[in-house]
């Protein structure tokens, strides 16, 4: 396997995704950006929505892990697709971010609370260790309780104005059917010359 990825074969593999991935699309060169767009950030926000809809701070860590994934997919989506759509999508992409990253911190407290219980019940420690364990668990858990306090209400602001103006911007931005030539009467056959 080595061998393989070290390879000239594979190193232009990697050259050309890391270039495809940099590169933005653009609605002159890939008219089929602006068509699948609107396609993938719709889906990917009824995902986000659906994770986040009943949450409430009495939820399993599970749950919020599962929103902050499907926030992570939805806005990694819009920021590659942003600059189809201008500052409107900017704007919708950054409600997003800024759910992300308190469910980022969120996670974050879960792991912690879970590795001082670990090294708790690793046993070993004098009264003091664990009293002061004891009480880190406790802070890290009353901040992530304050988290899932502040979250169902970003929920909501993440799904207004900024999402129903990049929607009417992609709704704009998609390709027109051409108009129907107007209909005609047939024109009636001429009769045949004797």
């Amino acid at each position: 396997m080595a061998e393989a990825l070290c390879s000239d074969r594979y190193t232009c593999l990697a050259d050309d995704l890391t270039g495809l991935l940099k590169k933005a699309p653009d609605v002159e060169e890939d008219p089929l950006a602006v068509v699948a767009g609107p396609q993938l950030i719709e889906k990917r926000m009824r995902s986000f929505r659906k994770a986040t809809a009943c949450l409430t701070p009495d939820d399993p860590p599970e749950n919020f892990h599962l929103a902050r994934i499907r926030g992570k997919k939805l806005r990694y989506a819009m920021e590659f697709l942003a600059p189809l759509y201008g500052k409107i999508a900017k704007d919708a992409s950054l409600r997003i971010v800024a759910v992300q990253d308190l469910l980022g911190l969120h996670q974050d407290c879960v792991v912690a609370m879970a590795l001082v219980d670990e090294v708790a019940e690793s046993g070993g420690f004098d009264g003091k260790t664990m009293f002061f364990l004891g009480m880190l668990r406790q802070l890290v858990e009353d901040k992530a309780a304050a988290l899932r306090i502040k979250l169902p209400p970003i929920f909501k602001v993440s799904h207004g104005k900024e999402w129903r103006d990049l929607r009417d911007v992609m709704k704009d931005a998609l390709p027109r059917e051409p108009e129907p030539a107007p209909h005609s009467e047939p024109a009636e056959p001429e009769p045949p010359e004797a």
